[in-house]
């Protein structure tokens, strides 16, 4: 029984709660309008962006957008290691060793810049080299604003940058 009464508690919660209503009024009028499974894919469609506030000098990018995947979105290994192309072992792996240094889940303060999660996919460049080269290529960033953003030397920045770029 006591916990039927945790749940009716979250129910109530989650149910009060402002953003839920202004979903709720949301969601009736697209329903008048659209048929609610093409409504539900839509959702389900979306492409999840990394918001770049989140690299910080503690983590690795790779942990970084392991641990973001799962605490803040709520991805599974093996949804993750499917979206970026890689061993799910190694999703585990990274997002384990990350919960250890960075204990805390990621708030987000800045969602100006962020980058799509298809842009990690190529598994023949490593999570840092796609981060940078999206940065630099794709927004025209230079290597001092990048290393600002990930909170990394800017010397750092450019060899990954450079010997990737060679290869």
């Amino acid at each position: 029984m006591k916990g039927k009464n945790v749940q009716e508690d979250l129910k109530l919660t989650i149910s009060d709660s402002v953003d839920f209503l202004k979903f709720k009024e949301i969601y009736q009028k697209l329903k008048k309008n659209y048929d609610v499974s093409k409504i539900l894919n839509e959702l389900e469609k979306r492409e999840i962006v990394i918001p770049i506030s989140i690299f910080n000098e503690v983590l690795t990018p790779l942990q970084t957008i392991s641990k973001y995947l799962v605490e803040n979105i709520g991805l599974s290994y093996s949804d993750i290691a499917r979206k970026l192309n890689r061993n799910r072992r190694i999703i585990w792996q990274a997002y384990k060793l990350a919960a250890e240094k960075y204990v805390s889940k990621f708030e987000i303060i800045d969602y100006t810049n962020n980058v799509s999660l298809s842009v990690f996919s190529d598994r023949s460049k490593n999570i840092s080299f796609c981060l940078i080269s999206y940065l630099k290529e794709n927004l025209e960033l230079r290597y001092r604003d990048i290393a600002k953003l990930l909170k990394r030397d800017e010397r750092t920045i450019w060899t990954i940058y450079n010997r990737r770029k060679k290869k």
